[in-house]
């Protein structure tokens, strides 16, 4: 392992597992490494409100470490289960890491559909509005192009369709982070960015679980 992966990789230290169940149930618990051997990791069964929580084998997960200036995380897969004097999970090692900086969640490239209404004011009955394919997406937010610059309005509302088994889109507010101008295929588009800033907790745990199988079905976390 790297010197970095050995800052993280170490007894003891504290994390969360971020995975997929067998029933499609997407968890983010916390959980500890126990044992750190010759080929494979042991941890703590995740807590899941006080109750140890199982993960069943082959399952890939994430392990989500703090860090002074955001998060590392690295990918591992489920490989058995330690029973006797140290019971507890057995992970591969890491097969693919990443430092998130300054950002909760990490940026999918899903390209999904969007619905934003630009409100002009408070009475909420003058708006613009049009529809957009995203270029990614995360728990904090969504980027796209457009062939206009998107101003700051009274409010953004947008309805994003994910590709789950729950048909009503995803239903955001949403503050403007830049819209910049860029070129693509010889023509002019912005690429626009928007933050979260209302979202219920059950569509954020939607954005979030399909992100995480985008990244799981694609093995790698990458920089979008």
């Amino acid at each position: 392992m790297s010197e970095e992966i050995n800052t993280y990789i170490r007894e003891l230290a504290p994390f969360k597992i971020e995975f997929v169940d067998e029933n499609d149930n997407y968890h983010k618990l916390d959980s500890y490494i126990k044992a750190v051997e010759d080929d494979y990791l042991l941890i703590s069964p995740p807590d899941n409100s006080g109750v140890s929580c199982n993960i069943q084998d082959n399952l890939e997960v994430n392990l989500i470490f703090p860090r002074n200036d955001g998060i590392f995380i690295a990918q591992c897969v489920v490989i058995g289960k330690e029973l006797g004097n140290k019971p507890g999970i057995k992970l591969s090692f890491p097969h693919n890491t990443r430092v998130l900086e300054r950002r909760e969640y990490v940026r999918m490239p899903m390209k999904l559909r969007v619905e934003v209404n630009c409100y002009l004011d408070k009475s909420y009955i003058e708006k613009k509005a049009f529809y957009a394919v995203t270029k990614n997406i995360s728990g904090s937010g969504i980027a796209f192009f457009h062939k206009q610059p998107l101003e700051t309005y009274f409010d953004i509302v947008c309805k994003i369709y994910l590709n789950d088994e729950n048909h009503k889109p995803v239903e955001t507010r949403n503050d403007v982070v830049y819209s910049q101008k860029v070129k693509l295929r010889d023509e002019i588009y912005y690429l626009t960015a928007l933050s979260f800033t209302s979202i219920s907790e059950a569509d954020s745990a939607r954005i979030i679980k399909e992100c995480f199988k985008y990244q799981i079905n694609h093995k790698k976390i990458k920089n979008y």
